[in-house]
């Protein structure tokens, strides 16, 4: 059965995750109309970081469109990013998320092309607070594991079997009473989902691209298929948006792998691309393939 993730009009704003999507917005009534696929580099990201936005154009025939001009915006600020042409359809450019608080934005793109209806497409972007530079093991918080593993190093400098640089929270090579002191001011903080049931996956798209996926299963107990399916779609979602429109065709899965493959498409008559996820529950790694 086809779930249609497409609006009839208008826009979806439900991507949560890292997003892919289709979505295109007519501006004038002139011209060729043109798909345009726009990809972030991650829906959810830390004040400070750097956030992809990969654009590719084509017209209705599925031929690249070189020369456009792509632009994109967050929120309300009145601060335009051009992206860069990388030829064969494709444009890149990048958003410094520093220029904005944390909380959640809308990003528009924008592709103009002559001869062709000028497009806008809309995503969401969540700024979330920097990582701790405290959280030592990096498992996104501040807790007694951090405390013990910052107390193994101390007094400790580079060079020193037990030297720890992840300990060093002020940079000065050396682990001293200032290092666990930062710790301890910061110990029971978060900065991940503080839900129990949520855990954190991280998937390599393509070998090119890091997406987080978070999905509320619990694994320690076995995995049912209903917890597999869950698995699978929030990594479909996470990685091409929710306005595509998709069909599981196979999963197979144990208490430590999950494997999913996914036929998808702009529209039910263009349901020929496809994606395939392996996702190993030891690791908590996924790695996805997937075409345009």
């Amino acid at each position: 059965m086809l779930k249609n993730k497409i609006a009839a009009t208008g826009v979806v704003l439900t991507v949560l995750l890292t997003v892919v999507g289709l979505n295109v917005l007519a501006l004038g009534a002139n011209g060729f109309k043109m798909q345009v696929i726009v990809e972030l580099s991650s829906a959810r990201v830390a004040r400070g970081d750097d956030v992809t936005i990969f654009v590719v154009v084509k017209d209705d025939e599925g031929a690249p469109i070189e020369g456009a001009t792509v632009t994109a915006t967050i929120g309300d600020l009145e601060v335009l990013f051009l992206l860069s042409d990388h030829g064969n359809g494709n444009y890149q450019g990048a958003i410094d998320t520093s220029i904005v608080n944390e909380g959640t934005y809308e990003i528009v793109v924008t592709v103009e092309k002559e001869g062709y209806e000028p497009s806008q497409i809309l995503r969401t972007l969540t700024v979330i607070p920097p990582p701790l530079v405290t959280d030592v093991n990096h498992d996104g918080g501040v807790d007694i594991v951090d405390v013990a593993i910052a107390t193994s190093a101390f007094g400790t400098e580079p060079g020193d079997s037990r030297w720890n640089k992840e300990a060093d929270m002020d940079g000065n090579d050396k682990i001293n009473i200032l290092d666990l002191a930062k710790i301890a001011v910061d110990f029971g903080r978060t900065s991940i989902p503080s839900d129990p049931d949520v855990i954190k996956l991280q998937a390599v798209v393509n070998g090119m691209r890091d997406v987080n996926v978070f999905v509320r299963v619990n694994i320690s107990d076995g995995l049912t298929r209903e917890e597999a399916e869950q698995i699978a779609e929030a990594t479909f979602i996470a990685v091409m948006g929710e306005e595509v429109t998709y069909r599981l065709d196979t999963l197979t899965f144990n208490d430590t792998q999950v494997e999913a493959h996914y036929t998808w498409g702009f529209d039910e008559s263009d349901m020929g691309h496809i994606f395939d996820m392996t996702a190993d529950l030891t690791t908590l790694l996924i790695t996805v393939n997937h075409c345009f």
